[in-house]
């Protein structure tokens, strides 16, 4: 009964920090503003007694979904539109792979007490953990489950919104466990998702020490993008492959449209505006990358498996050149992939793998981290 009293009284807590009327901080003249620098999903204030955290609504412009106000002590008095977390927290659960590299850049990899599908995680530490029994599989990230959860009762969850209909239910739908929404994924530049760094890092009271690393990583993405710039020729690339009969490549807007600009890349699509993937057939694909010189994304590590998968691949003229390169580098034998898991936090890595595949003289001494050459 006092569990069922208390996940009542805490959705009702968070179904009205979801209150969208206003769309301000907290007033206060005092307030340290923390803006960041590209993304647009997250604003931190730093008030005299508490941080204020907004998370805005992905899909709709500067609503505001909750309010997190960070504390050091429980008895500080905070407004009453949001939910109020104890800082640092020692003990979270984590709903995404994506979510472990921002943790552990900021050494709290200890705080993880559970994760969801285990089998996908390329994080050998965080692997370590878990098959000695110290970190507890929450399930499918779409079907977490909650008794376990609610049982572990984690400081925060670190979770994901999916979509703006379902932000109510995952919002009150939590058996009485504090859910915090990561939701980097949503943002449109791969700059502005590795700067949500800093909203993780807030809740280990560690915010110097994540716009630290941010900023750092944000210099190492410009140094890079600076030394290319002034390559004469652009190489004409192709990105992606087949799946299930649809070719999917990325949009101009997208972050990798933006990595291939960035990376002075020639792109077919480069001034598309689109910011997801173009689902394309086979001979759009053709007819547009046929004489590409460079291939990107390519789905296998060897050519002979990319052949495998569908003699048509040797109509490109990158396969003949045997310039074919995939982001399968960090792989283990469960099938997980380190591209999708600590990529996110290491754009300037990802954009210095891709100007290494386009322009190999230009990095003579640069070893790749999540790309390799197809052989």
């Amino acid at each position: 009964m006092k569990k069922i009293l208390s996940a009542i009284l805490v959705s009702l807590v968070v179904a009205a920090c979801s209150n969208t009327d206003s769309n301000q901080h907290q007033e206060d003249g005092n307030a340290t503003h923390r803006q960041p620098r590209y993304a647009r999903g997250f604003d931190i204030y730093e008030h005299e007694e508490y941080v204020e955290i907004i998370l805005f609504n992905p899909w709709k412009d500067k609503d505001i979904v909750t309010r997190y106000f960070l504390v050091r002590n429980n008895e500080i008095v905070t407004p009453d539109n949001g939910i109020k977390i104890k800082i640092p927290v020692r003990s979270v659960a984590s709903t995404a792979v994506t979510q472990y590299e921002f943790i552990s850049m900021i050494g709290e990899t200890k705080s993880i007490r559970a994760i969801c599908s285990p089998e996908i995680t390329y994080n050998a530490k965080i692997k370590a953990l878990y098959y000695a029994g110290r970190i507890e599989n929450l399930g499918d990230a779409f079907n977490i489950n909650r008794e376990k959860m609610m049982i572990l009762n984690p400081d925060v969850t670190f979770a994901t919104l999916y979509n703006e209909s379902s932000i109510h239910n995952q919002l009150n739908d939590n058996g009485g466990v504090t859910m915090v929404f990561d939701n980097e994924w949503t943002e449109q530049s791969i700059l502005a998702r590795a700067e949500w760094i800093k909203f993780i890092g807030a809740f280990y009271d560690k915010s110097d020490m994540a716009d630290s690393i941010f900023n750092e990583i944000d210099m190492s993405y410009q140094e890079a993008q600076k030394a290319i710039v002034q390559q004469t020729r652009r190489k004409s690339v192709m990105v992606g492959y087949n799946y299930r009969g649809t070719w999917y490549t990325p949009g101009g807007k997208s972050f990798m449209g933006q990595l291939l600009k960035d990376a002075n890349a020639d792109y077919h699509y480069c001034n598309d505006t689109t910011t997801g993937s173009l689902p394309l057939n086979f001979e759009t694909i053709l007819k547009n990358f046929a004489d590409a010189e460079v291939w990107i994304g390519a789905p296998t590590k060897t050519l002979s498996e990319l052949i495998q998968m569908d003699e048509r691949h040797n109509l490109f003229k990158a396969y003949h050149q045997k310039q074919v390169y995939s982001f399968l580098r960090r792989t283990n034998d469960e099938g997980a992939n380190d591209f999708w898991e600590s990529g996110v936090a290491h754009p300037d890595l990802i954009l210095k793998d891709i100007i290494w595949a386009l322009y190999p003289e230009e990095m003579a001494e640069y070893e790749p981290t999540y790309i390799i050459r197809c052989e």
